[in-house]
């Protein structure tokens, strides 16, 4: 099946995004008053980012046959299992955290990992009710659509996000190929369309509309770059396809890149961006530097890789 090269340019927006949020809320964790146009560019993008990552990673997986229990579990299953057991461990120790919250990770993570727990199960969602594609669609649009009106501490974290993005990941996964079609034979007025409804329902306090209206844009704005800005293209399709690790190193790196952020003169101004991208840098530069040696840190170990392979084949 064809790829859809935009969409990888839609994903490295959304990453970019996620670090731009962490390195705000470093900065306020730290007492460390910022530019005020960095928190005003943020608020409507909080309702964005995820949605717009999770709807590219439906369609990404979707429009192909629906695998065997065994290929299913090895090829999209274990690759995500694998590196959030690993890493939620090497978090809790790190981060001297109970012991207990390893178990409580199966069911209720409490790191920044929770897009991989998520992930998962949204995979598992759309192999186990591809069969009934529109009803399940419906259900997580309903609930998606209450789930942004909950008060933040309804349910934790992870749970709220669950309920808030499993519409976007499973209509991207069986309807968004279609939907990517429209959007690069109408990029610019998709845009226009996009931006004007996320206005009309950002005043309207309706924040679901927001989220599905920003990711119109966001898909619209990432055909026009890959179309006019190949420059621009080709870094962010760079970003989206390390989105792995991005999202695994970035929160144990805007914390200290802060703390020196604000020891420079302008810090408050320039810090946000520059914690940003120097975050996502580094984290790509690890990955590249473990790999040849510890390649198992971001992707199952080689001889269950082979496993995997010879279970898939059979």
């Amino acid at each position: 099946m064809q790829r859809i090269d935009w969409l990888d340019t839609a994903k490295g927006i959304s990453i970019v995004l996620v670090v731009f949020w962490h390195a705000i809320m470093a900065a306020r964790s730290l007492d460390f008053v910022t530019a005020a146009i960095y928190p005003i560019l943020n608020a409507p993008l909080l309702l964005i980012r995820m949605p717009l990552f999770f709807s590219v990673s439906g369609v990404v997986t979707g429009g192909k046959p629906r695998l065997e229990p065994a290929s299913f579990f090895h090829k999209r299953a274990w690759p995500t299992l694998w590196p959030y057991i690993l890493w939620t461990t090497v978090y809790v120790v790190v981060q001297g955290r109970p012991t207990e919250q390893l178990l409580q990770a199966i069911y209720d993570p409490q790191f920044h990992l929770w897009f991989l727990w998520a992930l998962l199960l949204f995979r598992s969602l759309a192999w186990l009710l591809d069969g009934a594609r529109l009803a399940a669609t419906l259900v997580a649009l309903a609930v998606s659509v209450f789930a942004f009106t909950l008060p933040t501490h309804t349910f934790s974290l992870a749970h709220t996000n669950f309920l808030k993005y499993a519409f976007f990941f499973l209509a991207g996964h069986w309807y968004g190929r279609a939907l990517a079609e429209f959007t690069a034979r109408h990029a610019y007025a998709a845009l226009a369309a996009g931006i004007a409804i996320a206005t009309v329902s950002w005043i309207a306090d309706f924040w679901f509309g927001v989220a599905l209206s920003g990711v119109l844009a966001g898909w619209s704005l990432a055909k026009i770059i890959t179309d006019h800005a190949a420059v621009l293209s080709r870094l962010f399709t760079w970003l989206g396809q390390h989105s792995l690790e991005i999202f695994i190193l970035h929160f144990m790196m805007v914390g200290p890149l802060t703390r020196i952020t604000m020891l420079l003169p302008g810090g408050a101004y320039w810090g946000i961006p520059v914690v940003t991208g120097v975050a996502v840098v580094l984290s790509v530069i690890l990955r590249k530097i473990s790999d040849p040696f510890a390649p198992w840190l971001f992707q199952p170990p080689a001889r269950l890789r082979r496993l995997s392979s010879t279970g898939s084949a059979g």
